[in-house]
Order: C-alpha cells, then sequence, then structure tokens
C-alpha cells in the first residue's frame, strides 16, 4: 500500500477521534457547569423558603413578648423612673445611643418624636408615647402611684415615598400588688414589619427587661441614698458595666476565700516536713497564681474608676 493511500484511511479515524474527544469534553464541561447551576438553584430555593417561612410565622402578631419581674422599690420611683428618660438609658443600651438619639431626633407639635429608622439613611421613624397612672391613697394618707403604663408606637416609613415599612406598639410600666411590692411588665402589644427586624427587637427586649431588673432591685435604687446618687446615675447609665463590675467584685471574694483557705492549708503543712513535699509546692504555687489573679482583679477595679466617674458626670 502506498504512503498516500495509508495517510488517506488513518486521517479520517483521527479527525473523527479528535471530534468525538473534543465533544466528549465539551459535554463534560457542561455538565460541571450545569451541576454549579442547580446548585445555586437549589440554594436560592432554600433561603426563599426560609424567608418565606419566616415571614409567615414571625411577621406579624399580636403579643410578641411579655417580660416580668417583682421588685420591692417605691411605686413612685418606679413612676418617676418609667416617666422620664432614666428608662430611656437603660433601653439605649450604651450611653453614647442616648446622645445619639437625642441629637439626631426632634420633637413636633404633638409631642411624637422624629428620629432615623432602622435600617438607617433609607428610613424614618416617628415614636409617640402615651402615658396612663392611677394612684391610690394608703393607709397613712399618702398618695402612692399603684399602676403605670407607659405605651410607645414606633412607625417606620422609607425616605421616599413614606410607605411603612414596619410597626410596632410597646408597653411598659407596673402593678402594685396587694402584698406591697410591684410586678414590673415590659410587654409587646403588637408587631407588623419584617421578621428578622422583629427578632432583633425582640432580643433587645430581653436585654432591656434584664437590664431594668438588675437597675431597680439593686442596693442603691431601693435605698435612695442621697450620697449614692451619682454612683445610681453611672450605674443608670451603663448597666453593662455596673454588671462587669459586680461580677469583678464577686470574683474578687471568691478569690480572697480561697486565697484564705490555701494559706491555711499550707500553715499546717510547716515548713520541715519532708513527707508531703508535692503537696506543700503544689499549694505555694496554688496561693501564688491566687494573688496573681487578686492583683489583677485589683488593676481591673483601678482602671475602670476614671470610667466610672466620666459616666457619673
Amino acid at each position: 500500500m502506498s504512503l498516500r493511500a495509508f495517510a488517506q484511511r488513518l486521517l479520517p479515524r483521527r479527525v473523527a477521534t479528535a471530534v468525538a474527544g473534543g465533544g466528549a469534553r465539551r459535554s463534560a464541561s457542561g455538565g460541571s457547569g450545569g451541576l454549579a447551576s442547580n446548585k445555586l438553584a437549589v440554594g436560592a430555593g432554600v433561603v426563599t423558603a426560609g424567608c418565606l417561612a419566616g415571614q409567615y410565622f414571625f411577621g406579624s402578631e399580636d403579643n410578641f413578648y411579655d417580660h416580668r419581674f417583682v421588685t420591692t422599690a417605691d411605686p413612685n420611683d418606679l413612676a418617676e423612673f418609667y416617666g422620664n428618660e432614666d428608662f430611656m438609658e437603660i433601653f439605649c443600651v450604651f450611653p453614647f445611643m442616648v446622645d445619639f438619639m437625642m441629637r439626631s431626633g426632634y420633637f413636633d407639635d404633638n409631642g411624637h418624636v422624629h428620629t432615623f429608622g432602622l435600617p438607617p439613611v433609607v428610613s424614618n421613624m416617628v415614636v409617640s408615647m402615651q402615658f396612663d397612672e392611677r394612684e391610690e391613697e394608703d393607709a397613712d394618707g399618702e398618695t402612692n402611684t399603684v399602676c403605670f403604663n407607659k405605651k410607645e408606637r414606633f412607625k417606620c416609613t422609607d425616605s421616599l415615598f413614606g410607605f411603612t415599612l414596619w410597626e410596632m406598639v410597646q408597653n411598659f410600666g407596673y402593678t402594685q400588688r396587694d402584698d406591697g411590692t410591684s410586678e414590673v411588665y415590659h410587654y409587646g402589644q403588637s408587631w407588623r414589619g419584617p421578621f428578622f427586624i422583629r427578632l432583633v427587637f425582640q432580643t433587645h427586649a430581653r436585654y432591656v427587661i434584664f437590664a431594668t431588673e438588675q437597675h431597680l432591685n439593686s442596693t442603691r435604687f431601693l435605698s435612695r441614698d442621697e450620697e449614692e446618687e451619682d454612683a445610681l446615675v453611672a450605674q443608670r447609665h451603663n448597666i453593662p458595666f455596673h454588671l462587669l463590675g459586680q461580677f469583678l467584685d464577686g470574683l474578687e471574694v471568691d478569690v480572697q476565700a480561697k486565697l484564705g483557705a490555701a494559706a491555711t492549708e499550707l500553715a499546717k503543712l510547716g515548713p520541715k516536713d519532708e513527707r508531703k513535699d508535692a503537696e506543700f509546692a503544689l499549694l505555694r504555687a496554688q496561693v501564688a497564681s491566687l494573688e496573681a489573679t487578686l492583683k489583677d482583679l485589683k488593676a481591673a477595679r483601678e482602671a475602670a474608676a476614671p470610667q466610672r466617674r466620666a459616666t457619673a458626670s
């Protein structure tokens, strides 16, 4: 067979093979791209279904939270706390948020507060407040506010067209019980809007009731000592910092107790007890560690003191 005939017979096979191989590669490439597209479509479907389910179950609801606790505080002090800006300082969590809210908002002729909304920049919010209270005379003839309620309505609209994005109604107050104590309540009356913003406010509501309980049941608030007034103001301005101080105080007491117990055990062993060298060394190390921890706690308290004074002022 001539060389030309051999080439003519061989060439179609290679061309066919190359074409088939290219087609297979294109098919494999197309299959990989299709698989990625399918995964993306499934992921988008799961997210969409999750958002729809969240909005269906949490989007709009009445009575969407109800938190309560009992206090022995004076009812008139409670009415003053909820009736002025004291409660707002706890509601805003941090002092800089109080200043920001006061500077960014203004009151209209109806007493409604206009401020930025959530989400900010693209929305505006109007906050309206309604106060209700009931007074009764006690056995001594003194008038006490036995029931107080502060109702706040938050309405958030978009900045361009004024459409309502979400709306929420909350109630804050207390009622005096027959035994002389008062039941403080924070009550979410209604929510209308996106479920993820509602979850933010529900989480915030849990913090606010916790921080309020810590403040109203604190020794400073219950005693109302004039000498402790600055400390009470500083406590109210920054509840998280106050709780940190309480934690450090309790931790310092525990460390001192453990240090005393370790020192007592160390004294029992005696310096010349050769049979208990390992135990002796272990207790010495424990005492040294506790002393270092106590030193760090005292340093932390001293470092926090200027911030407390600045907050009080």
